[in-house]
This record gives structure tokens, sequence and C-alpha cells, in this order.
């Protein structure tokens, strides 16, 4: 437990716990963790273990259902928890007495384990994701489906975060009434927004709002780990397995039911490969130190800014999502041997595996855009690059080696984007970057 940054307690695993915690929730006086197949529950006052959750076909620790759904709390519910179980089954925990008050049973068996909960904002509603897809809207008090949803694609990408919009808006045809609705799975990189009124329907899709996951490369993660309205606002957040966070905005005027970036903070998505400190600038300020170029597996290249984590960017390599939408690889694939995030990856860059870098011709951020043509060989732009025109726009500062690749790729450091070059080996062999000189790039 920490408070403004320092510890103030810690939670001792209760005897016999062998499982993993993977959800916390903190619920009035409790402290609520959900393992694989049991919940433990302390006092937040005291830090004291209170008691475990079994379902009661179960009571041997670490045996039974697995909660596959997690655990959620609902408004004007005292000490009462819903833990979703792989069986289909959602259970009514009392924690603060350790018994299990009641068990909401699933329509149908074909509805599969559930997958996720959501307390929504009307009361006494929860929203239940199951495997097959299906989203329903359950009364609590009433143990009867309100709605259904077909949300997911199977169990090829089931629902697995849900978020509720709360400031009354976005629902209906002019935005003006509540009821909105955002889904998203591990399985995809897509967020997709529904209008909860009339029966429910689908109003729109963001598209590739995180990376999608890579059948092929499984070191480079992808999908959408967690949905969150933000209380009271047109803000929605959302995490994702490419280890960024990024928020959107609904705009009112004119009204869209698909959100626009508003913030977003990244990083790489699989492990380093190369890691290299940025030089000096040729006018003899102290940049030296100040900045860190990193590659990693997952085909990116990165600029760390050790003063100012804002300035942080990753150099483009051009409009990947513009591209892949142009292939049709912002489509939904049902096929899991070609999967949207394998067609996306496959627009980057090999990845990288050395690089260097030298500032001494480097034109900055203010220069002029120049040729635009991204990698492109010396007979490729012949005749469209002239060396006026290189004095205005500068030098490429950057070159980077790639796997399996015979060229090296230029980059501007200034501009934070992919060059205009690719520099082929003389014998035909892989790539290996030593040194970036003022005049002289070698291998």
């Amino acid at each position: 437990m920490f408070k403004r940054g320092k510890k103030i307690g810690q939670l001792e695993a209760p005897q016999g716990l062998q499982e993993d915690i993977v959800q916390i929730l903190v619920l009035g006086s409790w402290i609520v963790a959900c393992c694989g197949s049991r919940v433990e529950v302390w006092k937040s006052a005291t830090y004291e273990h209170h008691v475990t959750l079994l379902p009661p076909y179960s009571q041997v620790p670490g045996e039974g259902n697995i909660l596959t759904g997690g655990i959620a709390s609902m408004p004007t519910y005292t000490n009462k928890i819903f833990a979703g179980r792989e069986n289909g089954n959602v259970e009514i925990w009392n924690v603060s007495t350790g018994k299990l008050i009641y068990t909401i049973v699933p329509a149908t068996a074909t509805y599969g384990a559930v997958t996720a909960l959501q307390a929504t904002p009307a009361l006494s509603l929860l929203s239940i994701a199951y495997l097959n897809g299906q989203v329903v809207i359950h009364d609590v008090r009433a143990d009867r489906e309100v709605m259904r949803l077909q949300a997911g694609r199977g169990d090829q990408s089931p629902i697995t975060c849900i978020s509720f919009r709360t400031d009354g808006l976005g629902a209906g045809d002019d935005g003006q009434e509540p009821g909105v609705m955002a889904t998203g799975s591990f399985n995809s990189g897509d967020v997709t927004l529904w209008d909860l009124n009339k029966g429910g329907k689908k109003v729109g899709v963001l598209r590739s709002a995180h990376k999608a996951p890579s059948s092929r490369d499984q070191r480079a993660d992808g999908g959408i780990s967690k949905i969150e309205f933000l209380p009271g606002q047109a803000i929605v957040v959302t995490s994702g397995l490419d280890n960024s966070l990024k928020s959107w905005i609904f705009d009112q005027v004119p009204f869209s039911p698909i959100p626009r970036i508003l913030h977003s903070r990244s990083g790489h998505a699989a492990p380093i490969t190369t890691l290299a400190f940025l030089p000096s600038d040729a006018d003899g300020a102290d940049a030296g130190g100040k900045w860190i170029l990193s590659s990693s597996l997952d085909r990116t290249l990165w600029g760390w800014s050790l003063r100012k984590d804002g300035q942080s960017t990753e150099l483009s390599q051009g409009n990947i999502k513009k591209k892949a939408k142009s292939v049709g690889a912002l489509i939904v694939k049902d096929s899991s041997e070609n999967p949207r995030g394998d067609a996306q990856q496959e627009l980057r860059a090999p990845e990288i595996t050395c690089l260097a870098c030298s500032l001494n011709r480097d034109g900055g951020v203010g220069t002029l855009p120049g040729v635009k043509t991204l990698w492109a060989s010396a007979k490729q732009l012949k005749g469209k690059s002239t060396a006026t025109e290189q004095n205005l726009t500068g030098w490429e500062s950057v070159v980077t080696g790639h796997r399996d690749s015979k060229v090296a790729r230029t980059w501007f450091w200034g501009r934070k984007r992919a060059g205009r070059w690719t520099l082929e080996t003389g014998d035909g062999g892989d790539v290996t970057v030593r040194a970036f000189s003022l005049t002289e790039t070698y291998f």
C-alpha cells in the first residue's frame, strides 16, 4: 500500500495461496483480490486478512472453476461483489460474511465462460460478456436478461473489457441522449461503440486504437487491455498490450459517435534490440547524454528525452494506418492464419539490429520538407533531389541496419521521420552499421 509515493502497509498473503493475483478491487472497508480460482479479502483499516471465498462445490484452495471474468462491484450493493466463472455463472458474494448469496446462471450453456463484468450507470443492471461474443445486460434484482448484443466475434475475439459513458450524452442521432457503451478485446486493437437505446446497436468502430496482436511474432504484443470513460466527461481512456496509454475525446459540434485522439503515451511493445546516446550537435551544443535512441523487436525506432518525457517520440515510418487501410489491413479478418496484426506489421521496416548517428549536417525541425519519398534507392530518386535542396532540407543523420536485409535505411533526426535513402551493401550481405561520420557511413 502506498500513499503519496511512500509505502504505508503491506498485505500478507494467506497460507496456501499458490495463485497469482490478477485484479484488485477496493470496496469500502475491504480490499478484494481476484486470483485464478479464488477471491481473497483483507480489511483496509488494518490490512488483516479476513476471508477466502471459494465456491461451495470446491472447498479446496486452488481447485474449482476458474475466475475468467474477474470481479466487479455495483453501487448501492454494500459489501457485495460479482465473480464471473469459467462455467458461465456469475456469483454474488458478501465479503463481510464470506457467504455466497446468489448465482446468476446464463440463459444457455452455449454462452461459454464469462470474460468480463461491468456495472452499468443504471442501478441493478450488470453487463456480462461471454466467450461466444455475447454481451448481456442483466437485471440483478429481478434476475432477468434485459438486452443481448453480439459484440464479439465468437471465441476468436470475445469481449474482455467494457465501459459506459456517464455524462448523459453521446447516444441518439444528435448525441443528446445517454446510453453509450464501449467494448474491446485482448484479441483486437479496435474499440467498438454502442448505442443502447431501442434495443441497442453498433454506432461505430475506432479502428486500430492500439496495435493488433500478431500470430507470427509473439514477442511484440497487441490488443486492448482496458477501456474506461472518465466520470462525467466525453473522454474515454484506453490502454493496450502494445505498451501505450491513450485518451480520446468525442466531438459534439459537429456530433461524431467516434472519438478522436486527445493524448497519447507510448513505448516499445517488445524487447529492446539497440540502445545508443545521441551525439552532440554540430554547433557544439551539449546534446550528448540528453537523448537516447532505441530500437525494438516491434520494428520501431524511438527517441527518448532524458529531460522531458513529453518530448519522447517514435520516428515516423510514414502513415502506417493509411497504408494498412489502402491494402485492407484494417478490415477484420476471421481467419486466425492471417490476422490484421501481421498485415500491418509487414508494412514496417524489419527490426533494427544496429544503428549509428551524426548530427553535423542534420537539418533540424524547421527545415523544408523536400522530397517526401521514403527509403528509395539512388536510381529511384535520380533527378528528384538536388544539392541545393539538400542544403535547405539537411542531410539524414541516422542510419540503421535491419535483420536479414542487405540495405541500410536513413532517418531524419530533426524531423523525426524516415529518410530518403536505402544504402545497399557492396557484397550483398546483411548490413552491420559501425559508424556514421560527417561524409561517410561505415559498414
